[in-house]
């Protein structure tokens, strides 16, 4: 035999309303909304399980964000291998090579 209806348990939600408020509770709250959008923290915290591999990884020299081994780089910049050019130099001679083309 079915159940006679009842009435339903769950009530619809109703649109929250809005309320005027004076104006120095309305700055109260944009200041406080500005001073915490100021407050946010949006960098990228770096953290650096193995600080050996980022040491590493820094001192390495890239192109178009690939390792290079010296003798490729050099390879690469029509250079031959010289005593004088350390990975710095390397390195600065690499960024300036990858605006050109």
């Amino acid at each position: 035999m079915p159940l006679a209806p009842t009435k339903s348990l769950i009530t619809p939600l109703k649109a929250k309303e809005t309320v005027p408020i004076s104006s120095e509770l309305r700055l109260q709250k944009v200041l406080r909304y500005l001073t915490k959008k100021v407050n946010r923290h949006l960098t990228k915290k770096l953290r650096v399980k193995y600080a050996c591999r980022h040491n590493l990884a820094v001192s390495r020299l890239r192109y178009k964000g690939m390792f290079l081994k010296t003798p490729k780089a050099l390879e690469l910049l029509g250079l031959r291998d010289d005593p004088c050019l350390t990975n710095e130099i390397i390195q600065n001679l690499l960024n300036n090579h990858g605006k050109d083309g």
